[in-house]
């Protein structure tokens, strides 16, 4: 299997293409040249109508290193990085050519502050081979351009690989954290109260995404360079269920999770680096996976034995359906989480729940998250923190159903960065 995806990753470089995206091994100087002229302009103009500090930002590579899945989330991520250093810029644009991708920051920063930030992202590796930045004061003098071209492409592999792997796991991280704190999930860990547990709080699940976060860049490198099979993956899995529940003080928020988003990152990063739509590499690999630990191999064998179900697994071995509905929904409405979450607990099957109170919980917990789904908008939060209480009386809830909401939180910052799921 390894070899497999070693030659489509091979051939992808050779071919300069990435899914959906244009051919980059024909660029020529000439265009480089012409990127160089545009960006000049575009830089004078922006310089001249806001009159402060200007940062041009790009990858210091040419040929068909520069473009493809891992340059562009490479991109992405020092993009990212740019952000957090200067703050929120006063005005941004990117562009994505055959020559590369490339940013421009108008900041209300002092020049020379700005230098000193843009320095720190270059000073050394990975930036420092991977990034250019240059930093004009609000005249239009070039203050500094930092940042070089690695002579050695293997390196340069190794490092837009690691740099990919960096930002697919700082987008689940996100993701995960988001969806814990959203306010109000039904008898789930939210920001006004625990839910049906008691050994856990929203700083508990930070402190479990955090601990995720090398075992997610870990699957992402393994796939992206060809690498990862069955064992690698369920490594990856029992090593991440361990770190969270020590990060949660014993709580395991995130096992489910775990379940979604192994496949679903290894699945993105097989289709960057060798093809194929990323939803069907996940399901593929999550078949091969399972459940992530033995307390939820056990919980989900028999849950299967008497119900004939196995909730999550089944999702990410059918491709994330309910995640993708969600993202949908996501897309169409906005900042709105609330009716993504009620759709999911109303439309998938909770292993967890199951397990708690058979199929009356499951049943009761469906037909009122579709209650509450069907009324006007306006009356969906005072519904849900009734039902909260309910569900936490009860001692059912629909645990499941904020891993898919994580999960399509995640996807939806994939397609915003322009690789399809």
């Amino acid at each position: 299997m390894a070899e497999t995806r070693d030659n489509r990753a091979a051939e992808a470089v050779e071919q300069g293409l990435r899914t959906g995206g244009p051919a980059f091994c024909d660029v020529t100087e000439e265009e480089y040249r012409a990127a160089d002229e545009a960006r000049y302009k575009e830089r004078q103009r922006l310089t001249e109508a806001f009159h402060v500090p200007v940062v041009a930002f790009r990858l210091s590579l040419r040929g068909p290193q520069n473009r493809g899945g891992a340059a562009d989330l490479a991109f992405r991520r020092g993009l990212d990085d740019l952000f957090d250093l200067t703050g929120a810029p006063v005005f941004w644009e990117q562009k994505e050519e055959r020559t590369g991708c490339e940013a421009l920051l108008v900041c209300d920063v002092p020049a020379e502050e700005l230098r000193s930030l843009c320095r720190t992202l270059t000073a050394e590796p990975p930036g420092a081979d991977l990034y250019i930045t240059e930093v004009f004061d609000e005249n239009g003098t070039l203050l500094e351009a930092a940042g070089r071209p690695c002579a050695d492409s293997g390196i340069t592999d190794l490092l837009l690989r690691e740099e990919a792997a960096r930002y697919l796991a700082d987008a689940a991280v996100k993701a995960l954290i988001l969806a814990a704190r959203f306010t109000p999930k039904p008898g789930i860990l939210d920001s006004e109260n625990a839910g049906i547990y008691e050994d856990r709080d929203l700083a508990a699940a930070a402190r479990s995404a955090e601990a995720l976060r090398p075992y997610f860049e870990r699957a992402a490198k393994e796939s992206l360079a060809g690498t990862i099979d069955e064992q690698i993956l369920r490594e990856i899995a029992d090593g991440g269920a361990r770190a969270a529940r020590e990060a949660a003080g014993g709580a395991a928020i995130h096992n489910s999770a775990l379940t979604l988003f192994l496949p679903a990152i290894a699945g993105m990063a097989e289709s960057l680096a060798g093809g194929g739509l990323a939803s069907e590499n996940g399901a593929a690999l999550a078949k091969r996976m399972g459940p992530v630990s033995d307390m939820d191999r056990r919980e989900h064998r028999a849950v299967f034995e008497k119900f004939g179900t196995r909730g999550i697994v089944e999702q990410a071995e059918k491709g994330f359906p309910a995640a993708r509905q969600a993202e949908a929904m996501l897309l169409r409405d906005g900042t709105d989480l609330l009716a993504p979450f009620l759709a999911i607990a109303a439309g998938t099957t909770d292993a967890h729940l199951l397990l708690r109170g058979g199929l009356e919980a499951q049943l009761y917990v469906r037909t009122e998250m579709k209650r509450i789904l069907e009324s006007p908008e306006e009356m969906r939060p005072r519904m849900a923190k009734i039902l909260d209480g309910v569900l936490i009386r009860a001692g059912y809830g629909p645990e499941e159903a904020v891993d898919h909401l994580a999960l399509a939180l995640w996807i939806r910052q994939m397609d915003g960065a322009g690789f399809d799921f």
